[in-house]
């Protein structure tokens, strides 16, 4: 029987790669929050923790290595998880100081985020998850506000 998860993915800019103090961000409550990181170990779940995505760069896309910080995504999860149905499994896909026209179809970020999402989305398959939800949280910050 495959096991029913939901998978969040997070993107957009520097407010969703979080520029917190990680040491300070608070640490997820739950053994039901994991996260899948498609380029740094594309070959198992790891519990979520902070800074979440650190390691998730592609040289030829999303590119952002020491920038991510961490504690957006830790706060969320603590709120979501307990009202969820089915264990989570994140995705980071965030790239500091980012315009929204660099996240338009065809760019390096917006093919780089499919191909994350469908990375992802095949291992969980192979690997005897069913995807009951697909949740997609954009974050976009302040760079498109100058």
């Amino acid at each position: 029987m495959k096991k029913k998860v939901s998978l969040l993915i997070f993107a957009g800019q520097s407010n969703m790669a979080g520029r917190g103090q990680f040491e300070l961000a608070p640490k997820i409550e739950t053994n039901r929050a994991f996260e899948f990181r498609a380029i740094s170990d594309p070959t198992r779940l790891y519990p979520v923790e902070e800074p979440f995505g650190v390691n998730e760069n592609s040289p030829n896309g999303i590119y952002e290595p020491d920038m991510k910080k961490g504690s957006m995504v830790s706060s969320f999860l603590n709120s979501f998880v307990p009202k969820s149905d089915s264990d989570v499994i994140a995705l980071s896909a965030s790239k500091g100081g980012s315009s929204i026209v660099e996240w338009q179809p065809e760019s390096a970020y917006y093919e780089d985020l499919l191909e994350l999402i469908k990375r992802t989305k095949r291992w969980l398959q192979e690997n005897n998850y069913c995807i009951e939800n697909t949740l997609f949280f954009w974050l976009q910050g302040e760079t498109d506000g100058d």
